[in-house]
């Protein structure tokens, strides 16, 4: 039996051929036995497919999945299992040493929790915090804890808070701000599960990761000392973003979370406008995705898919898509990570939402190398546009969303009356597109010398008008 001394990686575009290596690996082998680790049953089902064999365990085919799990690698029936990387980081080490381990675009290795401490009962958090999580060590630097959750908890309130982060119990390490348990007046807790895969390679674990980017990913970057490139033959097709067009509505404003809850109770929000934008412009049906919460908001016509969609497919007719996702961390919890874990924000931001969009439009015709179609992606803002690297083309859209929005307690700019009649004369006399108000808002700013809030004034009346016309 060998020992494997490194981590293995293989990074290679989407689509470049990651899947037809693994199948080709394992068909070459015959005397080896896999464990492939995939981040849904889709793609579970998608690689049994193409091998013909192997065995798909998840919750829907076994009951017991983990008990399953053990006993299957320990038996060795099977010369191909199919697992989550969920369940596979549930394994013990010493039960994979006669296996070889493929994980495929499998690179999310922590996961967070901020919540607001309610003392409303009276009791505190050190009091009750100490009771759901043992600690069991505490930071050279004395501002974090290692925990693990506590089996034995007797009331239920104790229970329903644990019930809260039972999640953290599948990560090798639990860490917690130190404040929970030692300062009263502590108003947030903060805390991070993380994988440890010192413990693989302390086995002698065969695994090879494969993924794209690899090496700007966050688990390389907090393990790069662990891993050794996988030497392979597969070449690497650095032309194929030329055909996409890449299109952007906001320079001057990034989307969050905190922006889309603002907007979406408002009456022509912005979320509505690009939509409209987009459906007038695309007559055929646009592959799009968002944040689930905000679907209906959007209001884009074509195939909504939910923005996870690593190593998929089956979606490949698509030339037309639209991502408008926000995956950014709030800024306290930022700080915990790179404290923690070493990621800075814009590390963060680049896993959890850039390298999220480079997925989604490689699930549409972009995925087919062979072809040459041209592909048009809509994104919300210019650094999201710029993180798609090599396009052969970027292409700001002027549709208002990028106006300045007015500060709390600070009044409206009002409009010259000769403007205002004269704008809702013409909004009223046929039915305007949104391209048509933008152009007009734009041509009598330059008319009026409109400042920032003027122009989003003018802009707000003219939807508001032509809804009422």
């Amino acid at each position: 039996m060998s020992i494997y001394e490194k981590l293995y990686y293989v990074s290679l575009q989407c689509g470049g051929g990651k899947t037809r290596m693994i199948i080709e690996f394992i068909n070459a082998n015959s005397a080896k036995q896999f464990v492939v680790v995939a981040p849904s049953k889709q793609l579970q089902q998608q690689y049994r497919d193409s091998l013909g064999f192997g065995l798909i365990m998840n919750h829907e085919t076994h009951e017991n999945l983990l008990e399953s799990i053990n006993k299957e690698l320990i038996e060795e029936h099977q010369k191909v299992i199919f697992i989550t990387d969920k369940m596979f980081y549930r394994l013990q080490p010493q039960l994979l040493k006669s296996w070889c381990v493929f994980m495929d675009d499998c690179v999310d290795y922590f996961a967070y929790q901020s919540d607001v401490i309610d003392t409303s009962d009276g009791l505190l958090p050190a009091h009750l915090y100490a009771k759901v999580f043992n600690v069991t060590s505490v930071s050279d630097d004395g501002n974090y804890v290692y925990a693990s959750l506590n089996d034995d908890i007797g009331s239920e309130v104790l229970h329903k808070i644990k019930q809260n982060y039972e999640r953290f119990n599948y990560y090798h390490k639990i860490v917690i701000n130190s404040t929970v348990f030692s300062d009263e007046n502590c108003k947030r807790i903060f805390i991070i599960g993380y994988y440890d895969l010192e413990r693989y390679v302390n086995n002698g674990i065969e695994i090879i990761y494969f993924a794209n980017d690899f090496e700007n990913s966050l688990i390389y970057k907090k393990y790069c000392h662990l891993f050794e490139e996988y030497k392979h033959e597969l070449v690497p097709n650095h032309t194929n973003n030329q055909r996409l067009t890449v299109k952007y509505f906001a320079k001057n404003n990034t989307l969050s979370s905190t922006r889309l809850k603002a907007e979406r109770d408002r009456p022509n929000n912005m979320m509505s406008r690009i939509g409209e934008y987009i459906n007038v412009r695309e007559n055929g049906p646009v592959l799009w995705t968002c944040n689930e919460a905000y679907k209906q908001y959007w209001n884009i016509t074509g195939r909504y898919i939910t923005p996870c969609q690593r190593g998929m497919n089956h979606l490949q007719e698509h030339t037309v898509a639209a991502c408008m996702v926000s995956m950014k961390v709030d800024d306290a919890m930022a700080k915990h990570i790179e404290a923690v874990l070493g990621h800075t924000y814009g590390d963060v931001v680049h896993q959890y939402e850039y390298e999220a969009i480079n997925q989604f439009v490689y699930r549409t015709n972009l995925r087919n190398y062979q072809s040459s179609s041209s592909v048009t992606l809509y994104v919300f803002d210019e650094n999201q546009a710029y993180s798609i690297k090599g396009a052969g083309s970027y292409e700001y859209i002027d549709a208002g969303i990028d106006a300045v929005v007015n500060r709390a307690g600070r009044p409206a700019s009002q409009l010259p009356a000769k403007l205002r009649d004269a704008a809702r004369k013409w909004v009223r006399t046929k039915g305007r597109t949104l391209e048509e108000i933008v152009k007009y808002v734009n041509k009598m700013s330059g008319k009026y010398g409109l400042d920032e809030d003027q122009k989003k004034l003018l802009l707000e009346k003219l939807l508001e008008e032509r809804k009422g016309a």
